[in-house]
């Protein structure tokens, strides 16, 4: 589960295709790779690759699947009066950050990362609330992603862990899952397709359509405090409230966060983050 191929160069004949295989997978997948190469035929020539196009160019949308799913996701939305964004952590890796923010521009309505896709989505965007993760979501998130009629989940990985134990797992017709290069909604299902193109093509569709911002509206509306944690002074005993205002402080839109297994990811949930900086978990 490290790796996203693996190949064994035994000929210098089949060196070439081999490789190429192994890097244009790893740079689709945005995974490491493993290449073995025997030691007979390491020092052995082979064929001088091609040309790199070959090897870093995404093959293209399916044109006809992609119209399809920008009606089909399009008809979800406009059914719906209450949507809600919900980031995943394979949307990095899908290259469709950027086009997530549009679409969030011409929805209106609330976005909020998962768990593992913390830094996934600017969290100085007026439509971000948070993270979403059952209990354990930022205060007022889990009550507004309860409140509305409809997700739209953006490349999500739901296992036990980023679901509180299947408790927080948003399933069912009324959630559309637009994924790295599979669409499914209910009824319907699209692979072959960018996310990246999905999602600015549906941008495209809505940025003169009225807003769909009612869960925005109700979020702002029934939210409107934040806790403010109480930190120690002097010689008082340091607690973790402590320690994440030192963190916090510390924080710049160059900074890269990586937080461990745990506590810690509570306490990477609890940071707000600037423009720019990211955060590996």
């Amino acid at each position: 589960k490290l790796t996203c191929a693996a190949v064994s160069i035994t000929s210098a004949e089949d060196a070439p295709e081999k490789i190429d295989h192994a890097i244009r997978t790893a740079l689709r997948e945005k995974k490491p790779a493993y290449i073995e190469i025997a030691c007979n035929v390491s020092a052995q020539p082979c064929a001088a690759p091609g040309p790199i196009s070959a090897v870093v160019d995404a093959p293209a949308s399916n044109k006809a699947t992609l119209d399809a799913a920008v009606k089909a996701v399009a008809d979800f939305i406009e059914k719906h009066e209450k949507p809600a964004i919900l980031v995943g952590s394979r949307l990095r890796a899908a290259g469709a950050e950027d086009a997530a923010v549009k679409l969030a521009d011409a929805l209106g309505c609330v976005v909020a990362t998962m768990a593992a896709a913390k830094s996934f989505f600017p969290e100085d965007h007026p439509s971000y609330v948070g993270t979403y993760w059952g209990s354990a979501s930022t205060p007022g998130v889990n009550e507004i992603f309860n409140w509305t009629d409809s997700i739209i989940a953006l490349a999500p990985i739901f296992n036990d862990y980023s679901t509180e134990g299947w408790t927080a797992w948003p399933q069912g017709p009324n959630v559309a899952v637009l994924d790295k290069n599979i669409t499914k909604l209910h009824g319907y299902a699209f692979d072959n397709i960018h996310l990246k193109e999905l999602l600015e093509a549906l941008a495209e569709y809505f940025k003169n359509k009225p807003k769909k911002d009612s869960t925005l509206v109700q979020y702002k509306r029934v939210h409107t405090e934040r806790t403010v944690e109480t930190t120690g002074k002097g010689d008082d005993v340091l607690t973790r409230a402590d320690i994440q205002q030192t963190l916090q402080s510390l924080v710049t839109p160059e900074t890269t966060i990586v937080g461990e297994t745990g506590d810690s990811w509570f306490n990477v949930m609890r940071t707000k983050l600037p423009r720019g900086a990211r955060v590996e978990l």
